[in-house]
């Protein structure tokens, strides 16, 4: 279990430590006063990534070269610092490197108000969900998932150069491909493993028995034969127009998209679904599996909002940003922020 949080020059905060003592926690307080950065903060120092930051560097605090953040485990203390544009690792004060790091520290799910756009918007939000989820779950993923987008960095350069006809815009052209179908394969067996605990999890919170279906949407059924019948289209327009990059899933209800029939409510209701079942695959080993819950409840009507609070494992830590908590007693440890500080 998380016992406390410690954060320096991190978004808005200079320094604060939190001590968390309880294996639900609720953060409350006013609009902008850091709720959201803290629950960034336990992410990052859990995973070494933000799931609010499109670069790195975001999660710096204005006017500084670096931050840094502490997570105490009943396992390990771990310790990110990020600075010159990489991150320096320690576990119980001995230097560690990343994949050791990210073996010995908790698992997260993430939950949100924009996780509506998993059922509606657009294929990067989609992607990004598989992508928590095979990074979390295996090492080859994450490095697969790694060297693919290097390799997609590099090609898309070397179109924008011109340089379609260089030796070395084949070699990265194979590293796509292989790396590519490593993606689609791991993404292919993610699906199949969300669609039954995506049905527990839907009916835990509506009550409903529904029909789903997910089904993993390849931007090309064989990568190879995809790419070399595109390079010209890709030359014109000077980037890769096909590859794991471009890859999605649908879900549908009944048999109707979702993203189309599904009432606002009823999306809502399957985004949280989602990321439950995220949960549940990830808690299949015995590593612990944090649930960072920013600022949902106020979207949700009483009915669901208690839905949902049974619904997250009792055996998981949950971490919760809320405006307020005038919605019923709970049986929480409860910290309030102003000014970015602990009140």
């Amino acid at each position: 279990m998380l016992r406390s949080l410690r954060v320096i020059d991190f978004r808005c905060f200079d320094s604060l430590s939190v001590e968390m003592e309880s294996d639900m926690v609720f953060l409350t307080g006013s609009n902008a006063q850091g709720k959201t950065s803290l629950l960034e903060a336990i992410a990052v120092a859990s995973r070494l990534g933000s799931p609010r930051a499109s670069r790195q560097a975001q999660i710096v605090r204005e006017g500084c070269i670096g931050c840094g953040v502490a997570l105490e485990t009943d396992e390990a203390l771990f310790k990110a610092v990020y600075q010159d544009r990489k991150f320096e690792l320690a576990i119980d004060g001995q230097p560690s490197k990343r994949g050791e790091y990210l073996e010995q520290s908790p698992r997260v799910v993430w939950m949100e108000n924009r996780d509506l756009d998993l059922i509606r918007g657009s294929g990067e939000k989609r992607r990004r969900f598989l992508d928590a989820i095979g990074t979390q779950l295996s090492t080859v993923y994450a490095r697969a998932l790694r060297d693919y987008t290097k390799a997609l960095r590099s090609r898309n350069a070397m179109l924008k150069e011109n340089r379609s006809r260089d030796r070395s815009f084949e070699m990265f052209t194979q590293l796509l491909i292989q790396h590519g179908q490593a993606l689609v394969s791991f993404r292919q067996q993610i699906i199949q493993d969300l669609l039954p605990e995506m049905e527990v999890s839907h009916h835990t919170i509506s009550g409903q028995k529904e029909q789903f279906s997910m089904v993993y949407m390849p931007s090309a059924s064989e990568l190879a034969s995809a790419m070399e019948a595109s390079l010209q289209r890709d030359v014109i327009m000077k980037q890769t127009l096909v590859g794991p990059h471009r890859d999605d899933f649908a879900l549908t209800v009944d048999q109707r998209p979702a993203s189309d029939f599904a009432s606002e409510g009823q999306q809502r209701t399957l985004a949280i679904a989602l990321r439950l079942a995220q949960g549940r695959l990830l808690r299949g080993s015995d590593q612990e599996v944090l649930y960072l819950v920013d600022d949902v409840f106020g979207e949700l009507d009483e009915e669901r909002r208690q839905a949902l609070l049974l619904a997250l494992p009792r055996s998981a830590q949950k971490v919760l940003t809320t405006t307020n908590l005038n919605w019923g007693a709970v049986d929480a440890q409860v910290l309030q922020l102003s000014g970015y500080r602990l009140v």
